[in-house]
């Protein structure tokens, strides 16, 4: 996959360090185990996705507004 640089793995102190700076400090202190396992399964998800070749190609033709009637 061009395009697409290999990451070191995170670790779940990382994941949760991530996500108290992102504001769920209180979501990290009630449920550390459940935001560690968002956290994974998004960088499954981000894994499973194909690289772009080209990084600023959309993935979908540009949105246009319609004249207004």
């Amino acid at each position: 996959m061009a395009g697409r640089k290999k990451q070191a793995p995170r670790t779940k102190l990382d994941a949760l360090a991530l996500a108290r700076e992102a504001g769920l400090a209180k979501a990290v202190k009630r449920f550390p185990a459940d935001v560690a396992a968002a956290a994974q399964a998004a960088l499954q998800a981000r894994g499973a996705m194909p690289g772009l070749d080209n990084a600023g190609a959309e993935p979908w033709p540009p949105m246009r507004m319609r004249d207004a009637p």
